[in-house]
């Protein structure tokens, strides 16, 4: 026979522990499950914001390659070899992702090139100039190369029309390699990031430890897996570890499916769960204090354990199911229980400034993608998209606007003699002064340099845009007064007007560039509105040189 304080014992030990040992399995799965979503938009939110990158700066240098090309070609039938290397030149000086530009005649000789110590191609870049040629096609190729040193580099190609010469862009992406440095800033834990090729080899790993992983070889498979989310799936990793993985694709460029790269970052669940576990340590001793006292006076506080429970379950709860603002508000008598009750309060404040500092994070990415870094003004993207806006509100409402195309003159030589930093300086000072000329719903944009566009939308009639132009133009030629040395600074304006010279986006930014040289030629602080004239004027002006 038992006595009853056996028999009180062993039912305050079941009554009390069986709950315990419950509650705890349900806090930890929910939290578990609650981390690996917040993980997993991380990951997710970090990949995209990569490809984002990547995407950019190889459109960027495609488009750059395309520029010049067209350029090369006009200055070779006058054999003006000496501008096309000033050329190469200030692309290589002046993109930091680009290590060389050169052209090539048919046997892969170095004709001109930004490098002057390069006299030849290596055999890796040859092969792939190979390739091209073999393949007959006129439009910009994308190759890319990973050297025995663990560098990576994409190879841009493009062949000349009318001569059997080919360019070529290398471009270094060791800056790419600088973005998932920071990674490890961004997601706690034995993360990593990839960035691997078509075949299926790490390109670039944030881990660098880390070279191959075999199960990306049937990353397509996972994706049809996923458990989460649109590419967020679970998955085994080289060291056999169940992980929470994202992945994106960057886009396809070129001829064929070149690069084909594919970027993922992932964490191991065993990471998140030993967060969760660190979090939920004090319930162990929260159960052993529990018990004792439950034995003691287990009729005085059954009811208020089990109350107790169910607040921390409703809230852990609310917290998986995404509201993080959930906290535990009622204090218990019991110092021990209470402790737990801070304990996942202070769990999910820090879930919710994880996700509070993601919604920073986004609009900061936002920002940068469609800012100026330098004058915060919007940026060639950013304007793009405005003046898109602006042609289907003025052919919705029947108006018309103007575009300016705004250019510094010799500011070249401002930056040449007193540096760039003094030239971002003045740069900032002009921007300030064209904005107090403008009105809210103008977009006044930089294209990168000296160079600036402004959409005056809603127009009644030319008068207007005249009395802007020239205020533009007083305004920039005051003197301006940095750190006690005087600049003056002169502009030339060209302005095309919609739908008078242009219905579309690229034609109004043509015309209202020719007019700007126009403007230019003229002399300075001078404005022009683009008139057909100006084209065969500008054609001949490009033949000459």
């Amino acid at each position: 026979m038992f006595s009853l304080m056996t028999k009180l014992f062993f039912a305050g030990v079941f009554i009390s522990v069986v709950p315990l040992f419950i509650y705890q399995y349900i806090s930890f799965e929910q939290s578990s499950k609650t981390l690996q979503l917040t993980y997993a938009k991380e990951l997710k939110h970090k990949t995209e914001l990569t490809t984002l990158l990547i995407n950019q700066a190889i459109s960027h240098r495609s488009s750059d390659l395309n520029i010049i090309a067209g350029g090369v070609g006009e200055l070779l039938s006058l054999k003006n070899y000496k501008t096309i290397e000033k050329q190469f030149n200030n692309l290589a000086l002046n993109k930091n992702d680009v290590n060389s530009l050169t052209l090539l005649d048919k046997e892969a000789r170095v004709l001109i090139a930004s490098d002057k110590s390069r006299k030849n191609i290596s055999s890796e870049v040859r092969n792939i100039l190979t390739t091209y040629k073999s393949s007959a096609i006129n439009e910009v190729y994308l190759s890319e190369l990973v050297t025995n040193n663990d560098e990576a580099y994409i190879y841009m190609i493009k062949k000349m029309i009318d001569y059997d010469y080919f360019l070529v862009i290398e471009i270094n992406i060791k800056n790419i390699d600088l973005l998932l440095s920071n990674f490890d800033d961004e997601v706690n834990g034995d993360k990593a990031i990839y960035i691997i090729d078509k075949n299926n080899n790490i390109i670039i790993s944030s881990d660098k430890t880390k070279k191959i992983m075999a199960s990306f070889t049937d990353i397509d498979k996972l994706n049809s897996q996923n458990e989460l989310d649109d590419r967020i799936f679970h998955f085994k990793d080289f060291e056999n570890e169940d992980v929470i993985a994202s992945y994106d694709e960057i886009s396809k460029f070129g001829f064929s499916e070149a690069l084909g790269w594919k970027i993922i970052a992932s964490i191991p669940i065993s990471v998140i769960n030993k967060d969760v576990s660190k979090s939920l340590a004090i319930n162990k001793k929260v159960s052993i204090l529990i018990v004792i006292i439950t034995f003691l006076i287990l009729t005085l506080l059954s009811r208020n354990i089990v109350k107790s429970i169910q607040k921390v379950v409703d809230v852990a709860n609310k917290i998986s199911s995404g509201d993080y603002s959930a906290r535990v508000e009622d204090k218990n008598t019991t110092t021990e229980f209470n402790t737990l009750l801070i304990a996942l309060n202070s769990m999910a404040d820090k879930i919710q400034n994880r996700t509070n500092k993601l919604e920073e994070q986004k609009l900061l990415l936002e920002n940068l993608a469609h800012y100026d870094t330098l004058t915060q003004i919007p940026n060639r993207v950013l304007f793009k998209d405005r003046i898109e806006q602006a042609i289907v509100k003025a052919k919705r409402h029947k108006n018309k606007f103007a575009l300016f195309y705004i250019d510094l003159d010799e500011f070249k030589h401002i930056n040449d003699s007193f540096g760039h930093d003094m030239g971002d300086e003045i740069l900032k000072v002009i921007v300030l002064r064209i904005n107090t000329v403008l009105r809210k719903e103008d977009t006044f944009a930089r294209l990168g340099g000296d160079e600036f566009t402004i959409i005056l939308e809603e127009l009644q009639d030319i008068n207007s845009i005249t009395v802007i132009a020239d205020k533009i133009i007083d305004t920039i030629k005051k003197p301006i007064d940095i750190n006690g040395n005087v600049f003056k600074v002169s502009t030339s304006i060209g302005i095309s007007i919609y739908p008078k010279d242009a219905t579309d986006k690229s034609n109004l930014i043509k015309y209202s560039d020719i007019a700007m040289y126009k403007a230019k030629s003229m002399g300075k602080d001078n404005y022009q509105f683009y008139s057909e004239d100006m084209s065969n004027y500008s054609y001949n002006r490009i033949k000459m040189k």
